[in-house]
């Protein structure tokens, strides 16, 4: 704890993060090759066990790509939203140069290694030479688990591609690296019984925040392993991080929740479904999970739209495909869309507070006459077909959702 005090983002101002430096004999066992150059990174990665101190690495904004550079991937690794996973891709990305060149002892290679490199890159055929002082896109890498021999830039290009689920396969056979496993598709068919068996498993969790709970120590973990962790300890928790997962497109997460226990069609406060969450923002392949696991194709939000008509709306034809496919049906009801703004006056403004005042409402003004009677008259109908939500607090006051997915207003 003490070291990785030492180690915090003030220390690490101090110091060039991308420089390269050769570790001193004795420094860690086994040694690096003699000669070899390693960043504080690639150091950490070489030494083992270091996941806290990577993370601080990374939170430095520290370089995994440097010198050769790549801004996609470094963009796509400073955005992968869970860390454990952050540090997990970092690693094994310095691993798949490093260990490698450690091993074919790079220090007996001539001087013009590079030029002299016979060997080349199985994806694009590039000359690729071992690490030993300086990283570039020619450097060579072995794709772990399938032992595919390929150039630095591919392998960051597939990186940079992995998505937000981190999907990094192998750019010549598409496997993925042995500890990430994933895992198994639903079966086909059998969507209700996945759904039904689902909801049983959320069911036995209690409703209420269990005490005691501890947070798992930090450790750098493959995508489908860290999926399933924190998957909620209670009902109403679960099924947050259920929609919430939805809505990043995080198919791995949704997977493992299902596994683990939701309730597939709950919706949420604007009567969304997790399907529909996917089939508003086009993931296709995230709609084709959920109806794997018995989601309803035809269950409308509270603006009385169906998971078919916001993808028919967006223009997300792949999504429309999928859930036409499985028998989905529209489900629109009559409301603001036949409504032609262009037909009435653009309403007076009266001001309550003016906008100089020291007030907390400043500014607030009543726009008298804006919409015309029969937009107010569908929205009211609206209004009065949704459920009002169960309110948090004592209140006088009733609060119902609807997400403009059509667009009217």
């Amino acid at each position: 704890a003490k070291r990785e005090a030492r180690f915090g983002l003030v220390r690490l101002a101090c110091f060039e993060l991308d420089a390269r430096f050769e570790p001193a004999p004795g420094e860690a066992d086994p040694a690096p090759p003699a000669g070899m150059r390693l960043s504080l990174l690639e150091w950490m990665v070489w030494l083992g066990g270091r996941a806290q101190l990577v993370r601080a690495l990374l939170g430095a904004h520290c370089d995994p790509f440097a010198p050769a550079g790549h801004p996609a991937a470094l963009e796509h690794l400073r955005r992968t939203r869970n860390s454990t996973v952050r540090v997990w891709l970092a690693e094994t990305l310095v691993r798949m140069y490093l260990l490698p060149a450690a091993a074919e002892r790079p220090e007996d290679a001539p001087a013009d290694a590079r030029a002299a490199a016979s060997r080349r890159c199985a994806a694009c055929a590039r000359s690729v030479a071992p690490f030993l002082r300086d990283l570039g896109h020619d450097t060579r890498c072995v794709w772990p688990g399938c032992g595919h021999e390929l150039c630095c830039a591919c392998v960051w290009d597939r990186a940079a591609a992995s998505g937000p689920d981190v999907d990094l396969r192998c750019p010549c056979c598409a496997a993925l690296p042995p500890d990430d496993q994933r895992l198994p598709p639903f079966a086909a068919g059998a969507g209700p019984q996945i759904k039904a068996g689902s909801l049983a498993r959320l069911r036995a969790l209690p409703a209420d925040p269990p005490k005691g709970v501890r947070k798992p120590r930090f450790r750098a973990l493959p995508p489908g392993l860290a999926a399933r962790q924190v998957p909620g300890t209670f009902q109403d928790n679960r099924q947050i991080k259920f929609w919430e997962a939805a809505t990043r497109g995080e198919a791995l997460r949704v997977h493992s929740l299902i596994v683990a226990g939701v309730d597939v069609d709950l919706p949420n406060e604007y009567g969304q479904t997790a399907l529909f969450i996917a089939a508003e923002a086009g993931r296709d392949q995230l709609a084709r999970l959920l109806l794997s696991a018995g989601a309803d194709p035809s269950r409308a939000c509270n603006q009385g739209l169906s998971p078919l008509d916001v993808a028919r709306c967006r223009g997300h034809a792949e999504v429309v495909a999928v859930l036409e496919a499985a028998g989905a049906g529209s489900a629109q009801a009559g409301g603001l869309e036949g409504l032609e703004a262009s037909a009435h006056s653009a309403g007076a403004a009266a001001v309550l507070i003016p906008a100089d005042m020291d007030h907390p409402g400043a500014g607030a003004l009543i726009i008298d006459d804006a919409i015309p009677p029969e937009a107010v008259e569908a929205l009211l109908a609206l209004c009065e077909s949704i459920v009002p939500v169960a309110p948090e607090k004592l209140t006088c006051s009733e609060r119902r959702y609807v997400c403009d997915s059509h667009g009217w207003i």
